[in-house]
């Protein structure tokens, strides 16, 4: 469960995962292009950016789950 499904509620969660979806294609397709102007000359490209990528989504899905467990605690049942 994300975050902004636990502030809004569940009857705007297609909303939230259409743009969540829009989000993280967008930020991939961003971070390749990015990458591939300052990686362009470094044997491992491919690999870098795929490992920068795997730490970042992990990084980011702890920060989800800590803010989630954390709203989820002090919203009143």
């Amino acid at each position: 469960m994300t975050p902004l499904v636990l502030i809004f509620g569940t009857d705007k969660n297609d909303v939230l995962l259409m743009i969540s979806m829009a989000l993280g294609l967008g930020l991939f397709f961003v971070s390749s292009v990015v990458s591939s102007l300052f990686l362009s000359n470094f044997a491992n490209a491919e690999l870098v950016f795929r490992l920068i990528y795997l730490v970042f989504s992990i990084v980011l899905f702890a920060a989800s789950f800590m803010l989630s467990t954390f709203i989820y605690k002090r919203k009143e049942l």
